[in-house]
């Protein structure tokens, strides 16, 4: 992973741990998650989850912290899903 706003590079590592049920936009949605976590030493210290429509990989939340001093999460998640109807 490369920082943008520095040019920093940190090692990172990933793992898929499973489906699971997760709230997406006020919706119970089944979902792929992955965690990725820093190389080495680091990895007790920092790691973000992703989690992934497991039907066609569409990106639906992430939950992390933004930097390796802060304990505040950062959550993004899908806000409108314009896929065509299955």
């Amino acid at each position: 992973m490369i920082q943008p706003y520095n040019g920093v590079a940190f090692l990172m590592s990933g793992r898929i741990e499973g489906q699971e049920l997760v709230d997406v936009n006020g919706k119970s949605r089944e979902a792929v998650r992955i965690v990725v976590r820093s190389a080495g030493f680091l990895a007790f210290i920092w790691n973000c989850t992703y989690w992934y429509d497991p039907n066609d990989g569409t990106f639906l939340r992430s939950q992390g912290v933004r930097s390796f001093f802060s304990l505040i999460p950062t959550i993004i998640e899908l806000v409108e899903d314009r896929r065509p109807a299955r």
